[in-house]
Parts: structure tokens; C-alpha cells; sequence
């Protein structure tokens, strides 16, 4: 054994000595100084990744909340000078009710105050410290020999408990002129067609909206483009004529294919009408502005 250690450990001690004080030694070294320095400093790295994933975590998912904040009240302010039929609507957002206590700890109103709690206070990781470990044990990847299975849950559980939208539920609400409201959530199964467009088509504007980063001044050069086919096919006029307004007010661009009885809603607030028109196997178009499909109605 003396000889398999000096091999395996690249050590020079004498196995021939009937004495085993070398090995003694170094058998108290590494038990009393060594793996003590080696047991402190796992302790340590763990703290330290405990720590950096406590401060970061919570603070980039706060963020995004507070953001995606902004980003509904900036469409809401937009969305209030539009009606529909008799209807306004606005968007929503909730603590999604399973993950309301990891939703408290991160909009702590406290968290952010440089005169009370910060991430890194005693008092903050007292009171969530149950939040703090569960959320560490879901994110942080101990085990060795896992199968493909395994890892594959650990990355989904991952990309699940590191987006904001996982703790959080988005409506939208529907005011009507008596000022009663409704969750579309709760309603949308029971509504008309025309009715079920309008909140789809509020939702996809909101959508582009920010995916073209409008109201981002430091990144809105985008070409805010959108594409919609048989476009505003179940709505009556008043509701297809606010819809347009409202796009303008997102600051997008639109490319309508609707049938020719949607013409007289959307010709007059477009700035070009491309009509297609077939004559046996040939295809023809004509383009005309708002202003000559006035003069067209009122002859």
C-alpha cells in the first residue's frame, strides 16, 4: 500500500522503514490542515454562487417586471382614446397565484430601498429564505451522471423559473359605457366573432408595438411593417375604422387583403388602395388614394 500511494501521489517516501512516520504525518496533514482548507473553500465558492445567484436573479427578474409595468401603461394610455362599439379595453397584469410568494419576495416595495432592505440585508434573506432556497435548488445543477432525461427537465425548469412571464398572468379587461367589467380571459369563449377579433387584433398590435421597440427612442428604427389577410372580415365599420386609428397610434405600418365590402371602412383612412380585379386568366390593379375613392362615393 505504501508503494501504490507514493505511486498514484508522486511521493518519495521510504516504504522499506519498519517506521510509518512519513506516512502518519502526511495522513495528519491532510486530515487537520488540508481538507479543512479544502472543505472552507467549497463553502465559500457555494456562498459565493448562492450570493451572485440571489443578486442577479432577483434583480434582472424585478426588472423585467418593472418594465413590461411600463410598457402596459404606455399601451393603455394609447388604448384609452380608442372605443369599440361601446367598449374600451385595457391591459391587465397579476402575481400568477402558484408563484405568488416568489413574486412577493421580488417586488418587495422594500427590496430597493437604500435606507432599509437591499438583496444582500439580513432581514430580507430572514424572511425569504424558504423562496431564496427553493428558487436555488430549481436553478442550480449539483448532480453528476445524470441521464439525458434529467437534464433535459433541468434546462426546461431553467428557461421557465428565469422568465418573468412565469410569474405573472396578463388579461384584458373590457369596460363597457356603464363602466361594468369584464376579464376578456372569462368572457372570450361566449363573445361573437366580431367581437373576439377586436381583442385579437388590440393584443397583436400591442405585440408589434413592442416588438419594434416603438416607443424605445434609443432603438425604434425599425421598418414596424405588418402584414394582415382577410383583415377586419368579422367587424362592423365603427370597430374596423377605430382599429386603423389605433394602429396609426402604435406608430406601425400595415398592408391590409380584405374583400371588396370592407373597402368603404378602409379605403378613406389608408393612404393607398390597390384594388385586383381578374378578367378571364389576367390579373389587373388599380391604386388609388383616400381622397379619390371621395370623390368616386360622392359621384
Amino acid at each position: 500500500k505504501r508503494s501504490e500511494y507514493n505511486s498514484q501521489y508522486k511521493m518519495p517516501y521510504d516504504i522499506e522503514l519498519e517506521s510509518n512516520q512519513y506516512f502518519d504525518k502526511e495522513l495528519e496533514e491532510l486530515d487537520q490542515i488540508r481538507l479543512p482548507e479544502y472543505l472552507e473553500k467549497i463553502k465559500d465558492s457555494k456562498q459565493k454562487a448562492y450570493d451572485q445567484f440571489r443578486d442577479d436573479f432577483i434583480a434582472k427578474i424585478k426588472s423585467n417586471i418593472e418594465s413590461v409595468t411600463q410598457q402596459l401603461e404606455e399601451l393603455n394610455d394609447s388604448l384609452k382614446k380608442s372605443v369599440f362599439g361601446t367598449d374600451r379595453y385595457r391591459f391587465v397584469k397579476s402575481p400568477r397565484p402558484e408563484y405568488r410568494n416568489y413574486y412577493d419576495m421580488i417586488m418587495d416595495p422594500l427590496l430597493m430601498d437604500t435606507g432599509g432592505w437591499n438583496i444582500a440585508s439580513q432581514s430580507f434573506n430572514q424572511k425569504y429564505q424558504k423562496e431564496i432556497d427553493e428558487l436555488f435548488q430549481l436553478l442550480i445543477f449539483n448532480e453528476t451522471n445524470v441521464t439525458a432525461e434529467r437534464r433535459a427537465e433541468y434546462e426546461k425548469s431553467i428557461r421557465k423559473f428565469t422568465d418573468y412571464k412565469t410569474y405573472l398572468v396578463f388579461d384584458l379587461i373590457v369596460t363597457d359605457e356603464q363602466g361594468n367589467e369584464q376579464r376578456l380571459s372569462r368572457t372570450l369563449l361566449k363573445k361573437s366573432g366580431g367581437e373576439t377579433q377586436i381583442p385579437f387584433y388590440i393584443a397583436l398590435l400591442a405585440s408589434f408595438s413592442q416588438v419594434c421597440r416603438i416607443r424605445n427612442r434609443s432603438q425604434n428604427n425599425t421598418i414596424r411593417v405588418i402584414i394582415l389577410d382577410e383583415a377586419f372580415s368579422k367587424m362592423d365599420g365603427e370597430r374596423i375604422q377605430e382599429s386603423i386609428h389605433l394602429l396609426r397610434r402604435f406608430g406601425l405600418q400595415a398592408i391590409f387583403s380584405a374583400p371588396p365590402d370592407k373597402i368603404p371602412d378602409i379605403a378613406p383612412l389608408v393612404d393607398r388602395n390597390i384594388a385586383v380585379y381578374k378578367d378571364s386568366r389576367h390579373s389587373f390593379t388599380r391604386h388609388f388614394d383616400p381622397k379619390q375613392m371621395e370623390e368616386l362615393v360622392e359621384a
